[in-house]
């Protein structure tokens, strides 16, 4: 099974991403801080951009955990992966600092922005046949 795993850190915290190729789709983990956790499930099905140019979109159908915010980052990876990679992707998201504050959440969505950046580069590299 073909998988690749991605840590950033973050005000000293680990934000962790961890992709498992299930035949040609993708499930993915986020998750870190104190306390890792399942706050949101993000599926995106890749498709033709609605501008009709070729390009790739996604649509991203989303469950969020009672009272969870992991739903933007979540669905963040899903989008970009299911577009670079063309297939369905699904994310569960789960991030948890305790006391964060407004300038610690940006640095937590700032830091996964770059763990997503690297995590495409690999999956791109990745040959998606199984």
């Amino acid at each position: 099974m073909k998988s690749c795993c991605i840590v950033e850190n973050v005000n000293g915290y680990e934000i962790n991403a961890k992709a498992v190729l299930s035949g040609t789709d993708l499930i993915v983990i986020v998750n870190g801080g104190t306390k890792p956790h399942i706050g949101s499930i993000s599926v995106a099905v890749a498709r033709e951009s609605l501008l009709k140019n070729g390009s790739m979109s996604a649509t991203v159908s989303t469950f969020n955990m009672l009272g969870h915010k992991d739903d933007e980052i979540g669905n963040m990876f899903a989008r970009e992966i299911a577009m670079v990679t063309g297939s369905t992707c699904v994310v569960t998201c789960g991030i948890h600092i305790d006391c964060i504050n407004k300038d610690e959440i940006d640095s937590v969505v700032a830091a996964s922005q770059k763990l997503l950046g690297r995590m495409k580069e690999v999956l791109q590299k990745m040959d998606m046949d199984t």
